[in-house]
């Protein structure tokens, strides 16, 4: 097959042969090898490793075979490199056909290639009888299975009953699997659920790199020095504000938790051109500040309905109210931004009975 393979070859190297059909030449010999690896390599591997000392019909034993095929093989393969990259893709690329690599290829390109391949090849895709420069690995859950299903390198082909030890050797097992949804637990109750998530904080354990660098140590109960270990964490302050605005928001906007709100309330003057009105809001502005809320005052000249709609939008917490009809009345409307639900409050002891709503939430 070797010898064939190398006729092969020089119809790919051939000049006169167009240049399209050489390269059809140089995908032959890809494939012969392949199978010339998967057939013959195999049963000599399979030779030694019983220890079969019998001669073939040259004399020669199979570690004698094998050690001469290598040296040929590999020649072969790099003459079909050279002549690729060397001879036929310039040559193709000078005629307008270019074959983009691996570190030219746009997403677009890299995505038609990666379907291809798990819709059209990995399918058919066999273990059994590998080229040995290819290394097989395998998933912890497949470790020692016997009975298997898997490829035949062709369309609508495969083998079954398939034992790892008996048509193919144990290959070294990793946790590569990934996890998905519906996929049954470890201890065997239950389906596994996946959600999204934020991360909101996370720990790295670095070891002894950064106090070994620094000459870090300390003395243990034995008097002897040690190598600190360290660790660190981290907690993203824009991702937690974002995770809580995930979990507490409605139509109209944010729905601030009161721990995190950058402001606890907001004071709402309904019409600020009314002296009495602008008077009592900033009063109860300021009474709230003193007393150690964080309070927003918003006393812009713009309709009531398009401040109560800001108010909702941003979150905070409460919103209360200063009208001239409130103000008749002798109160202000507090109003919760969660519930929504709207009190009167008497203008008297307002502020104090705020700032034990706000406490009784932190």
């Amino acid at each position: 097959m070797l010898e064939f393979n190398r006729r092969v070859l020089a119809q790919a190297a051939d000049e006169a042969v167009p240049l399209l059909e050489r390269l059809g030449f140089l995908t032959i010999v890809s494939s012969n090898l392949d199978e010339f690896f998967e057939i013959r390599v195999a049963g000599l591997k399979e030779q030694i490793k019983l220890e079969i000392p019998e001669p073939g019909p040259d004399g020669r034993g199979p570690q004698e075979v094998l050690a001469e095929v290598a040296v040929q093989a590999h020649a072969l393969v790099a003459e079909q490199y050279r002549l690729l990259n060397e001879v036929l893709l310039p040559q193709l690329a000078a005629a307008g056909i270019n074959f983009p690599r691996r570190t030219d290829w746009t997403p677009a390109q890299r995505q038609w290639i990666r379907d291809y391949f798990f819709r059209e090849v990995l399918p058919v895709l066999t273990p059994i009888g590998l080229d040995p420069a290819v290394k097989l690995l395998a998933d912890r859950s497949v470790e020692g299975v016997r009975g298997f299903l898997c490829g035949g390198n062709e369309t609508d082909t495969h083998y079954l009953d398939v034992c790892f030890g008996r048509d193919l050797p144990q290959p070294p097992t990793f946790d590569f699997g990934l996890v998905m949804a519906g996929d049954r637990m470890a201890d065997g109750e239950g389906a596994i659920e996946i959600v999204r998530g934020i991360e909101v904080g996370h720990i790295f354990q670095l070891g002894t790199k950064y106090s070994e660098a620094m000459h870090a140590t300390v003395l243990d109960d034995q008097g002897q020095e040690r190598t600190l270990v360290m660790g660190c964490y981290g907690i993203g302050i824009g991702r937690t504000a974002a995770a809580a605005i995930e979990q507490n928001h409605d139509e109209n906007g944010i729905i601030w938790p009161m721990p995190l709100a950058p402001f606890q309330v907001i004071v709402t003057m309904l019409n600020p051109n009314d002296a009495d009105v602008l008077g009592a809001g900033e009063t109860l502005y300021q009474q709230l500040l003193d007393a150690g809320i964080e309070v927003l005052l918003d006393d812009r000249d713009e309709r009531p309905g398009s401040k109560f709609k800001d108010a909702d939008l941003l979150g905070i917490p409460l919103r209360v109210n200063v009208g001239a009809r409130g103000l008749k009345e002798e109160s202000f409307e507090l109003q919760e931004r969660r519930s929504g639900e709207r009190t009167m409050l008497p203008i008297e002891g307002a502020a104090a009975r705020i700032v034990e709503l706000v406490r009784a939430a932190l």
